[in-house]
């Protein structure tokens, strides 16, 4: 048996419970909505030769200017 959507078990609910039921759907819906998502998991934070490997090949294409990749460079050599 397949399962049931909420529009399935509202209708139902309604037919069978009147007011109760749809009392205990509304608490099952905002208990369900309350649930926190897993957690997303972070990334591994690539090293800081890797990341200025990558800005100077950024440089070298001309994604970035001069300017903009000395901040980025020292924003980056800061954080070691």
């Amino acid at each position: 048996m397949g399962s049931l959507g909420i529009a399935h078990w509202l209708v139902l609910l309604i037919m069978l419970g009147g007011g109760a039921g749809l009392l205990s759907l509304l608490i099952w819906l905002i208990a369900r909505s309350s649930r926190s998502a897993a957690p997303a998991i972070a990334a591994p934070r690539r090293s800081a030769a890797d990341r200025l490997r990558e800005l100077d090949a950024m440089k070298a294409e001309g994604l970035v200017s001069k300017p903009e990749w000395a901040r980025r460079r020292a924003e980056i050599l800061d954080s070691v």
